[in-house]
């Protein structure tokens, strides 16, 4: 297992809960650039299982772009693709929901190539509010959040999954116990 951007928050979670690899800018992996993305395929050869919890706030389209360039460099490969996403698309804003744009855009494709069922298994987690640094905003304060060391639970469920099912795309949001003010 590898996790594609790992330095802090979820990708750091799931680092930790499986003590796998992670790759990041540190190691030359940049989502947002081509020659960082040809670097995380390379990295990823001899991966089963890829995370792809990246995600660059500037080239908003990064996660997408690794996300084709992962699907197109394995999908004859027997892998499992698993992208972290969002679920802010799903509620309705009065202003521009950029953010939500670009995950509905993850959410298309990964979709899309879930349902091409070839050998590379691709997974969509549709994350509602999780205690992260980024989401650690006076606008979300005491809002109830997943615990980042959650979704890593989370992911293992999936990978155990009997080989006659995928679950193409999950939307998971904090239940009543979830976490208040937490950064992890």
């Amino acid at each position: 297992m590898i996790v594609i951007g790992y330095s802090k928050g979820i990708g750091n979670a799931i680092v930790s809960y499986f003590n796998c690899r992670g790759v990041g800018k540190e190691e030359g992996c940049d989502i947002s650039t081509e020659q960082g993305r040809t670097k995380i395929v390379h990295e990823c050869v001899d991966q089963d299982v890829i995370i792809l919890s990246a995600h660059d706030s500037k080239n908003k389209n990064a996660q997408l772009e690794t996300l084709f360039q992962l699907y197109k460099s394995f999908k004859n490969s027997p892998k499992h693709i698993i992208v972290i996403g969002s679920c802010t698309q799903d509620k309705w804003s009065d202003e521009i929901n950029e953010y939500g744009a670009y995950k509905s855009a993850i959410d298309y494709a990964a979709m899309n190539m879930a349902r091409h069922r070839n050998e590379c298994v691709v997974t969509n987690i549709r994350l509602g509010l999780t205690a992260t640094e980024t989401s650690n905003t006076p606008k979300n304060k005491g809002k109830k959040c997943i615990d980042p060391t959650s979704v890593a639970v989370l992911i293992k469920s999936i990978i155990e999954l009997p080989v006659d099912i995928v679950p193409a795309s999950l939307t998971v949001i904090p239940s009543r116990n979830g976490i208040v003010n937490a950064t992890i």
